[in-house]
């Protein structure tokens, strides 16, 4: 036990974990979770009503919270509701972002019955606090080359069955994402103006740097056709209160890998083929899914013989929506004499573990097959 003059008395690893904890009062969130299922047992658990465990990372060292974790903290403290209201509206801007996906998933795998309770059509500030209910807060190291803390809430919700974070830098609501994404968060990164955000694991020689793109032709490929569990190997199913579409897919978006040498940043070229192909990704995005659905039409009939419901006869291209999703879009290393290529990588209930991948290359499709020939091979 230590005591701390701004988060007061402190237990190291308490949990378990390497880092400093105490309990953090948040009369914000007091009867926040009236929707969420929970047994007794967990409410048990639970810390008290408006109340969450504050956890402060100090590098997995016993050392006094330094000053940017305070300064954080405070800002935080000083804001009050001001800040949860606006935890709130990115919450439900993001939930209205991803409803639509777990609706679709909902109606194949939930009960109907919980759908209005969990996933309800309309939500203000009001129902999303009867939608979530916070555990923690995570104060992270100070990040010494941006010279930022961030500091995330952690809660349990009725649309997503994992954890959310919602997390705040400098006093300010910067994203809401999928708990599982913490260790991701505390890569290096740098901003860019063609990728936005990228992170890489310093000195990876054979990594990307990754990022997040959305291209708006595949936002409702989904794959929902059928419950996952029948081909998607790292899928689990929930309890039916709560949805398990997988966050990227539910949000409609994909991992972005730019392959670029190691310790480096991406290249001015690598930069202005991802633009290019952002600025047609329309056009680029119509004519992939049409010479998937060609693809897919010539192997329906022994497809079924092995699949069934997971590879039903479509009308029209629409109908891959629910059978495939963009995971993956890779940015080719740049070679001499030879433009940049972009890869799309999809998988869904017909792919198979090789997964189906397109490649382009200055404007043209270049080669559809598995998902190897959308992905850049590094050397061993």
């Amino acid at each position: 036990m230590a005591r701390d003059e701004l988060f007061g008395a402190i237990k190291w690893a308490e949990d378990g974990i390497d880092a400093w904890s105490t309990p953090a009062a948040l009369p914000y969130f007091r009867g926040a979770g009236s929707r969420i299922h929970l047994t007794d047992d967990d409410r048990e658990a639970l810390p008290p009503d408006g109340h969450v465990l504050l956890r402060i990372e100090t590098g997995e060292r016993r050392r006094p919270p330094p000053e940017p974790q305070r300064a954080a903290w405070k800002q935080i403290l000083e804001r009050g509701d001001a800040l949860w209201d606006e935890a709130m509206d990115a919450l439900i801007a993001e939930y209205q972002r991803q409803r639509p996906n777990r609706v679709r998933y909902w109606n194949v795998v939930n009960d109907q019955r919980l759908l209005s309770r969990s996933l309800p059509e309309s939500v203000d500030r009001e129902t999303m606090r009867q939608m979530i209910l916070p555990t923690m807060c995570t104060v992270q190291d100070p990040d010494e080359e941006h010279g930022t803390v961030d500091v995330y809430l952690t809660a349990v919700a009725t649309w997503w069955s994992e954890s959310l974070s919602v997390y705040v830098r400098d006093g300010r609501v910067t994203e809401v994402t999928a708990l599982g994404s913490f260790m991701n968060r505390k890569l290096p990164w740098i901003e860019t103006e063609a990728f936005g955000t990228l992170r890489r694991r310093a000195g990876a020689k054979r990594q990307p740097w990754w990022g997040e793109v959305t291209l708006e032709r595949f936002r409702s490929f989904a794959a929902i056709a059928v419950d996952r569990s029948t081909w998607d190997e790292s899928y689990t199913r929930s309890d039916e209160a709560t949805s398990d579409l997988p966050w990227e897919v539910a949000r409609g978006c994909a991992n972005l890998g730019v392959y670029a040498a190691p310790n480096q940043p991406p290249t001015p070229g690598q930069a202005a083929a991802f633009e290019a192909f952002m600025k047609g990704q329309d056009a680029y995005g119509s004519q992939t899914i049409q010479v998937i659905f060609e693809r897919y039409a010539r192997e329906v009939s022994a497809l079924r013989r092995k699949l069934k419901d997971g590879a039903p006869v479509l009308k029209d291209a629409a109908g891959l929506q629910d059978l495939i999703e963009l995971t993956e879009v890779s940015v080719f290393p740049e070679e001499r004499g030879s433009p940049v290529a972009i890869g799309l990588v999809f998988r869904g209930t017909w792919t198979g573990p090789a997964g189906l991948g397109a490649r382009w290359r200055d404007g043209k499709l270049e080669q559809l097959g598995e998902a190897s020939a959308a992905t850049p091979q590094l050397p061993r």
